[in-house]
């Protein structure tokens, strides 16, 4: 093989191997710029995210429309560069959080304009309460989403660094595999071309030598009729123009070498620039900032703020492992039990307390999100905390108060409930008053009717008795419709407060025993003994006597009313003391027993109601529920107070008492 022919093809093999570098490295060199083109992208997405949470909280704090519209500048800013077609493939875990991101901020929007228009129109604080509760939780579903979103944008860098450095590595190793390979061949071609150039030439210089101690003439004649000479001169013309291009494509190929390098560092130039501009943007959050280990629990990052809040020193918190340094068992079941989402979803947000230096607990709501490596394994955990104390003692305050209203809300349901029984009695009282008064006013009215028609029909015939018998009970029956409509009078007029009361110093027995003699016809009908007590005699008190004789006379007649025949009623006097509205009153006690049915204890007071009739004396055919609350008005204007007990041996006693004040003889 001729050496021209060899140098060619040693030539060929080069350049072969010096292209495929060439290639390799510009592909490297386009990943590299592709991988640096989204890691720089995405820094500036991770600068405008946290503009925007920083013009979030000044949005919120403020509720001006400068910030509004700076906000969303900022959103649209965002949505456009994520939606360019070079990005919006690895962007598109951001691009739906950004529109939810929007949809939120407008209803927070609408919320505060809701909430002014309500303050301006003077709406009720549980209304402007829903409105602040809406909002609040709008409020942290926006910072929440905005905090997901820079999550999803540090994953992008992070992911887009190792994606850099892998293929840093890969072209390194590749590029001195090519050199190694390629040094080998240039070697193997330099043996080659030493044996099949070199030797041919240390031996023509040895010739030459020899030949010049001969005769000039018979040298050129030699050197002119030898064609290995010739051919020598050839190859070596051949051979430094060989070396020459040679020797100009190593010179291109470290320029490009050299190009590629000051490319690259340009390259990692802009990686730190962007790497301190993201620790910068860590740093300047006002959450704290917490990367882990989720496999061995080793810190990895953290910012200042969090440095701050646990009061720990940078190296404590690297010695710390986490979550099981940081929280209490419930907390650390609580995360437990939320890392399957965590898992599935890539994001979840866990309410923890931070166990920080001095035994201080912080509650704190974090934003967790999970790097994941090359085979969809665990790397990273990122969780971004809020300390939520100051909301802690707000829900704290409105469970309070809830509990408060719905107390509240009982306390007037019962009211209402018994005001409902209340009614509900009222109204049967009602019922039973309308049938009973209906008795009352039909049956004497019909008596005198009656009686009035007979006396007419027989006035010529009847004799005077029976006349007179006539007469009788249309007096009787008049007497009783009078008490009837007297009863009603004297309740409206006391109710009405139009009730004058003469008071005097009388002696109570006197008025007993009047009372004893007006009921005396009706007590001996039923063959009844009414026994006074020694006690009463001598008892001069202050009252009116006609209103306390009222109410004598109504407690002596229920008792003959309800008493079986052949039985006593005893009136007794003595001074005591009861309670009334929590007071205690002093002062002279009568009392009427009877040895009737008996008052059921839940009717003590009920009994005194007007329209009201105990429901063991009431027949339906009888009685208006008038006598006892009477009785009440009266003993009440007196200052006193009048109620019921049952007796041990059976039968009922009515008592009322004159206070002290106004006993003028004991």
């Amino acid at each position: 093989m001729k050496i021209r022919t060899r140098l060619y093809l040693n030539t060929i093999v080069t350049s072969i191997l010096v292209a495929a570098l060439l290639v390799l490295t510009l592909y490297s060199s386009q990943e590299i710029t592709r991988e640096l083109q989204i890691s720089t992208a995405t820094s500036i997405l991770v600068k405008k995210t946290t503009e925007l949470i920083l013009l979030t909280n000044d949005y919120l704090r403020t509720r001006n429309e400068r910030s509004q519209t700076q906000w969303q500048y900022r959103l649209d800013e965002l949505k456009h560069l994520t939606d360019t077609p070079q990005y919006r493939t690895t962007f598109a875990r951001a691009i739906p959080l950004l529109d939810l991101l929007d949809d939120y901020f407008q209803k927070i929007k609408h919320e505060f304009r809701l909430e002014k228009r309500m303050i301006e129109g003077g709406a009720a604080d549980l209304e402007l309460a829903r409105i602040t509760r809406s909002t609040a939780l709008l409020t942290q579903q926006l910072q929440v989403n905005s905090q997901e979103i820079l999550s999803i944008m540090h994953s992008i860098t992070t992911k887009a660094n190792l994606r850099i450095e892998n293929i840093r590595t890969r072209n390194t190793y590749s590029v001195i595999l090519f050199l190694i390979v390629l040094l080998i061949i240039l070697s193997i071609n330099s043996i080659i071309v030493l044996q099949r150039i070199g030797l041919p030439i240390f031996r023509l210089v040895d010739e030459v030598k020899k030949i010049e101690v001969k005769d000039e003439a018979i040298i050129q004649t030699k050197v002119s009729k030898d064609p290995p000479n010739d051919r020598i001169d050839d190859e070596i013309d051949e051979l430094t123009i060989a070396f020459r291009e040679m020797e100009n494509r190593l010179n291109d190929s470290l320029s490009e070498l050299r190009k590629e390098i000051k490319e690259r560092k340009s390259a990692e130039d802009n990686l730190l620039k962007e790497k301190e501009f993201t620790e910068a943007a860590i740093d300047s959050l006002q959450d704290t900032f917490y990367v882990f280990d989720p496999g061995t629990g080793k810190s990895i990052r953290w910012n200042s703020i969090f440095e701050s809040v646990s009061g720990y020193s940078s190296e404590e918190i690297a010695e710390k492992l986490a979550p099981v340094d940081w929280y209490d068992e419930d907390d650390l079941e609580h995360i437990k039990t939320m890392m399957p989402v965590l898992l599935e979803n890539g994001h979840a947000v866990i309410e923890a307390t931070l166990n920080a230096k001095n035994d201080i607990r912080i509650p704190t709501e974090y934003s967790v999100s999970l790097i994941k490596d090359e085979n969809n394994q665990p790397k990273y955990i990122i969780s971004i905390g809020r300390d939520i104390t100051e909301r802690k003692q707000i829900e704290e305050i409105k469970q309070k108060s809830h509990e408060k209203l719905e107390q509240r809300v009982k306390e007037r349901t019962s009211d209402l409930e018994k005001a409902m029984e209340m009614a509900e009695v009222a109204n049967r009282a009602k019922s039973e008053f309308l049938a009973n008064i209906s008795h009352e006013l039909r049956n004497p009215m019909h008596h005198i009717l009656s009686y009035s028609k007979y006396g007419i029909e027989k006035f010529g015939s009847a004799n005077q008795e029976k006349l007179q018998h006539y007469f009788n009970q249309i007096h009787v029956s008049g007497q009783r419709l009078m008490n009837l409509l007297n009863d009603l009078l004297d309740l409206s007029k006391m109710e009405a407060g139009k009730i004058e009361y003469d008071f005097a110093n009388h002696d109570i027995h006197l008025t007993i025993q009047e009372i004893v003699t007006e009921l005396l016809p009706t007590l001996q009908e039923k063959e009844l003994t009414v026994i006074v007590e020694e006690q009463c005699k001598n008892r001069i008190v202050n009252c009116d006597a006609f209103k306390i004789g009222q109410v004598i006379r109504n407690l002596l007649n229920n008792a003959s009313r309800f008493t079986p025949e052949e039985n006593q009623i005893t009136i007794g006097c003595k001074v005591g003391k009861t309670t009334k509205a929590g007071e205690t009153i002093k002062g002279l006690i009568v009392s009427v027993s009877d040895k009737g049915v008996g008052i059921p204890p839940d009717e003590y007071d009920l009994i005194f109601d007007k329209f009201t009739q105990s429901s063991m004396t009431k027949t339906g055919a009888g009685g208006t529920g008038l006598g006892l609350a009477i009785c009440r008005e009266i003993i009440d204007a007196h200052k006193g107070k009048i109620w019921v007990e049952n007796n041990s041996t059976g039968g009922a006693t009515f008592s009322f008492i004159l206070p002290i004040d106004s006993i003028v003889q004991v």
